[in-house]
């Protein structure tokens, strides 16, 4: 949970990320879903949110991540 002890305090760092994108290193790509990645490789944050603007996921990852693509394909995020 990146750090976060409550639900609340995840949920509140998840959307401090979301609204302070680092756009020189944050990576931004929508999958056929409509579901946003955002990546920071710089930290190695992934966070997922729908297009509904509900949050998915929020966590430290590894050095790349992949989504499917709106043509359906299996793209790689580094």
């Amino acid at each position: 949970m990146v750090g976060c002890k409550t639900k609340n305090e995840y949920a509140a760092k998840a959307l401090k990320f979301a609204n302070t994108v680092d756009k020189t290193n944050c990576k931004s790509v929508i999958d056929k879903y409509g579901t946003t990645y955002k990546y920071n490789p710089k930290n190695n944050v992934l966070m997922q949110v729908t297009k509904d603007g509900y949050i998915i996921s929020y966590r430290h990852y590894g050095e790349k991540t992949w989504y499917i693509t709106r043509k359906g394909v299996k793209q790689w995020i580094k």
